[in-house]
Order: structure tokens, then sequence, then C-alpha cells
């Protein structure tokens, strides 16, 4: 999974992965019999690990404005998590040309994308279940793919090395947005 989130589906080599995985290409190809099928495992093992990290809290019943903070405040600081500078396999997937022609993972990309804002409006539902200052229907909808677009910005930004304080000044702008 990291050496597709590192270089991308079409960057990966199959002696990549066979240096990366310890494992001969032949072996490989017992697990998966293409890369394509080794790229949709990771994908697939990408989306559950970064959808309980990030977005489990989002989701939940009892989600609110603290999770959406929360949440933005993680992203916003990368370098308070082992990998946070590598940013998404999905973003990194959804730019790759060779992987979205792929009509299976250009499926599982636009899928996560929906999850992802599907969290926040989620979230933003349930903040503004009993307060005086609630969200109609399409002003929800329309911050929610505001949160949706900050988070993916927040990731994409951090791989591409951008300061810490940029991503904080996004963080700070997104939750305003909730008042």
């Amino acid at each position: 999974m990291e050496r597709f989130w590192f270089s991308g589906y079409s960057a990966t080599s199959l002696a990549e992965l066979e240096d990366a995985t310890g494992v001969n290409r032949r072996q490989l190809y017992r697990l998966r019999d293409t890369k394509r099928g080794l790229f949709l495992d990771a994908l697939d093992n990408f989306t559950s690990r970064a959808g309980e990290l990030h977005l489990a809290d989002l989701e939940a019943p009892d989600a609110g404005r603290s999770q959406i903070e929360s949440t933005l405040h993680t992203l916003a600081r990368p370098s308070s998590t082992g990998w946070g500078r590598l940013g998404c396999l999905v973003c990194t997937a959804s730019v790759d040309e060779e992987a979205m022609n792929d009509a299976e993972t250009a499926s599982r990309v636009r899928g996560f994308f929906r999850r992802i804002e599907s969290a926040y409006a989620n979230a933003l539902a349930r903040a503004d279940e009993g307060s005086d200052v609630g969200h109609d229907t399409a002003e929800r909808r329309a911050t929610a793919r505001g949160l949706f677009g900050a988070h993916v910005a927040l990731l994409v930004l951090a791989r591409a090395g951008v300061g810490e304080e940029v991503l904080r000044d996004i963080e700070v702008q997104a939750i305003s947005t909730l008042d």
C-alpha cells in the first residue's frame, strides 16, 4: 500500500512492489493475478484505515462541530502522524490517468470522496439539531462540500510540502464556515 501511496499506480513497478514486500513476482501474483488487483487491494486497505482514522467520528450518531474541528485540526498538522506528509492514496489515484482509466478504480475513488462529503454532512446535521442557528438543507450540503474541499486540499497540500502555517489557515477558514 505504501509503495502505491508514495509513487502512485502508474509509477510503481513490479520490481518496486517486490522490494517493498520482500515477496517475488510469482508470489505476488499468487495473491492477486495483476498489478491492478494488488492496487485495488491497497486502495481498499487505505480507504478502510483512513475511514477509521478520519471519518468514523464524523459518521457517528453523536457527531457534531467538535468532530469537524478535530478532524480538520488533525489534517492541518501532518507532522503529528508518521504518514501525514504522504497525503492520501485516494487523492494520488485521482490524478493518476492510468489508474482513473480503470472503471473500478475510478468508482472507488469517487465513492470515497462521496463518503468524505457525507461524513461532514452527517456531523453538520447532528450539530444543527438543537441549535438555534441551523443550516437549511441547501446550506448544509454546500457547507459539507466546502468542508470536503478543505479536507482534500489539506491532504494534497501536505503531500506537496506546504508549511503547516498555511494548512492551519485553511483549517481556521473552513471552521469559520460553521458559524
